[in-house]
């Protein structure tokens, strides 16, 4: 019991030292809905509170088009999962 009890206190500690880079990753994974490793390296690197941080550059190129998961897998392929023909 004691271990669980230092174990929580340990990550409520850790959460709350840390919530404003919590917040800033939520509200880009809002906006991106994922991240690389790059992108959250330059999160935590960045100010909470720079607006600039969570908007995506506008000087980036943007993504071809066959650059999303989803268009590897063929054209049948919606949001990553099969399309189902209906039955007869």
């Amino acid at each position: 019991r004691r271990i669980i009890e230092q174990a929580h206190d340990t990550a409520l500690r850790e959460l709350t030292t840390h919530r404003d880079k919590l917040d800033h990753i939520a509200k880009y994974l809002i906006k991106h809905e994922n991240a690389e490793a790059t992108d959250l390296d330059a999160l935590l690197a960045d100010d909470p509170g720079d607006p600039a941080a969570v908007a995506p550059d506008p000087d980036a190129p943007a993504p071809a088009s066959g650059d999303s998961p989803a268009s590897d897998a063929g054209d049948d392929v919606v949001g990553g999962a099969p399309e189902v023909a209906p039955a007869d």
